[in-house]
């Protein structure tokens, strides 16, 4: 069997339980230098056939994580920490009321479901202290670490100035709306804090409504709807108390001399498309600005820290601030101003689960709540509603895969597939989405009978919906998503974004001048600035959502009389907006089939299909569950979208490099092991994690980040875990 190892991890192995107990103290240079350093290894078996292969990947393990540290378990307890927070300010109406004893249903439900058999001691230790859910760190944290026991040994010491962009959901959103309904939320987060539970539980509607953005122009809804995103360095340190995210890597840099003088986070209203972001805050003129000072006070250029979205949306800033018509900082701005780009996991070429969020507002987390679960996230905040609500942030869309079939496959064939060419029980991960039925409509559709008619117009409908219902690859499945949203979506689009390839040199310098390009590294070139170093650090050995399989309901729902009396009521309210859909998609589908289809036919194609995740396709052994087909990464991204661009032999930014990254800038791959945590109750994974987020607190990567920052970059070297390589191979660009 191939494997892919460090050769200098190996005599670490049994100190591993050690170095997780030891104290600050224990942290050495050698030790970081063993984690650091080592080569690949490849070994092989002949006598292995890929069934074997197949079988024995890790990739397809059944999930023997044990309880408390499952993502069902730790949305039960964070569940009912937001209740708890919420019910302090809870209303008496019927309609809380209501949410509240379904809520504590299912939470009942959920608990009592759980086998606690053999943890007495975890049960124990869990609901012995309680208050430590309370408390600003989990027990295993220990502040300002590794900083405070490696930076006098490694000399770690402010150098460059340091600018931290976060991802998605990463930033605080508060209102500073003045309108009656608004002032109760004024200068509150409406994302973040247990403001927003409050909101989402006690007045969902209500917070809908401030935080979606309008369908036409993708900015504030209505005049008196403002939310901004939060400034300065606590904008995204902790999206709730309790759950850090950028906290970790501040307080490391504050240990070794940072302060907000030369340490600044650019927040940004993610919701916004990138273009939005510069016409509504003038975020790029500010991000700029920032820069262009930091270098003047400090003297020296600025090293740039990205995590997630914030890693697509650093190379468009760097497109706008050299063109003439935005920044017109010219072609040697970069090279001028940016001394490091530090890529931690940065979806490059985006995410599948972006995909299946748009298309039914649905992704893994939303499957794994079970059917309970998903019972009460439908009738509280439906698919439909979700997906409505994310395709009006334009900033989201911004993730859907790009590269196309080239990148992510075909149906045949995809270059992560667990061996390429053989894909064993399920289709290649080419087939982004694969169109199944589910155990119910399979049941219904063996009892009904077939239709004789052959008429003209119900050929074309069916060939019509033959075309939509089917296996998709990624091209394919963006068009799906088209054809399944508005007009309005369909627009916004297409005018701020392209998921394609360019291979032409030509083409490559006319896309220079296209914005909706800027986001996408294989339709635009990285600046002229051969200086500049770029790190690509992320986690892999994760289960990642990969591709999924759908199925389609035609399931009709009880119509609701509705008056003056009730139109207050959320089934009308519901009702209401599904009338609209039907009108909007009506006019859709008279432009498109003409006045001649009508009826049956009509009402068949004028609305799209209500399109799900098939929870009913379930094969653990070969990572697929609830419908959600898994390969390696860190959790959200994999690591095809991950990698490729840096990968060192065939990857997009170094193979390519005379299409995609002219200068030659050098890039360093590194990838990080989540290896689980000893603690019980370390849910975030502790010291080596490798999870998207929670990569943000290992110990190994904020060293190197002190190191690239403390201008000792150079001690932070290639590492490779992962198939990323065979993966790169796999593709051919030209």
């Amino acid at each position: 069997m191939r494997r892919r190892t460090n050769n200098n991890n190996n005599g670490n192995n049994n100190n591993k339980k050690n170095n997780d107990n030891t104290s600050s103290s224990s942290i050495t240079v050698d030790s970081i230098k063993k984690e650091s350093s080592g080569t690949t290894l490849r070994q092989s078996d002949a006598t292995e056939t890929p069934e074997d292969i197949l079988a024995d990947s890790g990739l397809y393990k059944i999930d023997d994580r044990p309880f408390w540290k499952r993502k069902r378990f730790h949305f039960i307890i964070g569940v009912s920490v937001g209740a708890l927070a919420a019910i302090g300010a809870a209303s008496t109406t019927p309609t809380a009321q209501n949410h509240f004893n379904e809520l504590q249903t299912y939470l009942a439900l959920q608990l009592a479901d759980i086998d606690f058999g053999g943890a007495t001691d975890v049960v124990d230790e869990l609901f012995g202290n309680v208050t430590g859910f309370f408390k600003p760190s989990p027990s295993s944290d220990i502040p300002f670490m590794p900083a405070l026991s490696l930076k006098d040994e490694l000399d770690l010491k402010p150098h460059y100035p340091v600018v931290l962009i976060p991802g998605i959901i990463s930033s605080g959103l508060e209102s500073w709306g003045t309108m009656e309904k608004s002032q109760k939320y004024f200068r509150k987060r409406m994302w973040g804090t247990t403001t927003m539970f409050r909101s989402v539980l006690l007045d969902k509607e209500l917070w809908t409504e401030h935080l979606k953005l309008d369908s036409i122009t993708g900015l504030d809804p209505e005049p008196g709807i403002k939310i901004r995103a939060a400034q300065g360095l606590d904008a995204a340190d902790y999206f709730v108390t309790g759950y850090w995210v950028w906290a970790r890597i501040i307080e490391n840099l504050a240990a070794v001399g940072y302060d907000s003088n030369n340490m600044h986070l650019a927040s940004y209203d993610w919701r916004l498309s990138f273009s939005n972001l510069e016409t509504r805050d003038h975020y790029f003129s500010k991000l700029k600005s920032i820069i262009e000072t930091g270098n003047r006070n400090e003297g020296r250029k600025t090293v740039i820290i990205t995590h997630s979205m914030g890693s697509i949306l650093f190379p468009y800033f760097l497109k706008w601030v050299e063109d003439p018509n935005y920044g017109n900082g010219g072609p040697s701005w970069t090279a001028d101003n940016i001394e490091t780009f530090v890529n931690i996991g940065g979806p490059i070429l985006g995410v599948p689960k972006a995909l299946a969020a748009m298309l039914s507002g649905e992704t893994r987390d939303t499957m794994a709540l079970g059917s309970f679960g998903a019972y009460l996230l439908e009738k509280f905040f439906s698919r439909r509603e979700r997906a409505n609500l994310l395709r009006s942030w334009g900033g989201a869309s911004s993730m859907l895969p790009k590269g196309g079939d080239s990148i992510w496959g075909t149906n045949n064939i995809a270059p992560d597939d667990p061996i390429f060419g053989f894909q064993g029980a399920h289709p290649s991960y080419g087939n982004m989405i694969s169109f199944t039925k589910s155990n119910a409509e399979a049941s219904s559709s063996s009892a009904s009978s077939s239709a004789t008619t052959e008429s003209s117009t119900k050929k074309l409908n069916e060939e019509h919906l033959d075309n939509r219902i089917g296996n998709h690859t990624t091209t394919s499945s963006i068009e799906l998503l088209h054809e399944n949203s508005s007009k309005e979506y369909h627009t916004m689009l297409r005018s701020n974004y392209s998921f394609g390839i360019s291979t032409d040199k030509k083409q490559l310098k006319k896309n220079a001048l296209d914005e909706t390009k800027w986001s996408n590294p294989l339709e635009s070139q990285l600046p002229n600035a051969p200086d500049m170093k770029i790190y690509c650090m992320y986690g892999v050995n994760l289960p990642t959502e990969r591709s999924y399989y759908y199925a389609k309901s035609k399931n009709s729902h009880e119509e609701i009389f509705c008056d003056e009396s009730n139109m207050t009521d959320a089934r009308c309210q519901a009702q209401n907006r599904a009338q609209r859909t039907k009108e909007e998609y009506e006019e859709k589908a008279k432009e498109f089939l003409g006045s001649s289809f009508t009826g049956t036919a009509l009402d068949e194609m004028l609305r799209p299909p209500e399109l799900f995740i098939n929870p009913d396709v379930n094969d653990p052994v070969h990572g697929v569950e609830t419908g959600v087909r898994f390969a390696d990464g860190d959790g959200t991204v994999p690591v095809l979208s991950l990698g490729y661009m840096c990968e060192p032999k065939n990857g997009g930014w170094t193979k390519h490099a005379d299409l995609y990254n002219p200068a030659h800038i050098p890039v360093v791959l590194k990838e990080y092991k989540h290896e689980e945590s000893e603690s019980k109750l370390d849910v975030r994974g502790g010291r080596k994690a490798g999870d998207h987020v929670d990569i943000l607190g290992n110990w190994e990567m904020i060293t190197d980040i002190l190191q690239i920052v403390s201008d000792k970059g150079n001690n932070v070297t290639q590492r490779i875990f992962s198939d990323i390589e065979r993966y790169a191979a796999n593709i051919q660009l030209v």
